[in-house]
């Protein structure tokens, strides 16, 4: 029996883009993938510093044609400070979230940076200490590398059994990689087009 995963990552978006339009957006990837190979790719669009990311997410998991057993999220923070809430996430797929924070945060600056641009700071810092708080260290296939993992739905023996299933070579699982250089990509050429001028 196979194990499907979606796992979910956003598009570049040049900062100073910000700005310019109050609802700037920037695009969401979605990549379902077991073990062994690529299936599919769903995308769609999540709005910069916006706080419809964990909807943005569900919506990619719904659009899937494959039955998701589990969802990979780079982190919690998406589109700049937007935010997938996992917990919220888990109880509308009821599959288990493994998010994977690939570079330590600093809890202490992330508090200062929300407090100082965000009304619903309390909320958005809230979800990503929750979050990164509940994480532990993984092994990882190289040691120079240090990654961390939190699990919501599951346990913390099942997260480090899949971890290392969709983890080979590099530190993180490979459909996440996939999404990133994808959304990355997609990301920088629909800026492109969009202040083309």
């Amino acid at each position: 029996m196979s194990l499907y995963c979606l796992a979910i990552d956003d598009g570049y978006f040049d900062v100073r883009n910000k700005r310019r339009i109050e609802t700037e957006t920037t695009v969401m990837v979605g990549i379902v993938a077991t073990p062994s190979k690529i299936l599919e790719m769903r995308v769609t669009t999540v709005t910069i510093d916006g706080l419809d990311a964990t909807q943005a997410a569900y919506d990619l998991y719904v659009s899937c044609s494959h039955h998701v057993d589990l969802i990979f999220l780079d982190g919690v923070t998406y589109a700049g400070f937007n935010i997938i809430d996992p917990l919220r996430l888990h109880e509308l797929v009821e599959a288990p979230i493994i998010v994977v924070f690939r570079f330590p945060l600093d809890l202490t600056k992330v508090r200062r940076a929300l407090e100082k641009h965000f009304i619903d700071h309390k909320y958005r810092y809230a979800v990503i200490s929750r979050v990164y708080e509940s994480s532990f260290d993984v092994p990882t296939p190289t040691k120079r590398s240090h990654v961390r993992i939190s699990v919501v739905g599951a346990s913390r023996r099942w997260a480090l059994s899949i971890y290392s299933l969709f983890t080979s070579i590099y530190p993180d699982p490979y459909p996440l990689r996939v999404a990133d250089r994808i959304a990355s990509m997609l990301g920088r050429s629909l800026q492109k087009l969009r202040y083309a001028k």
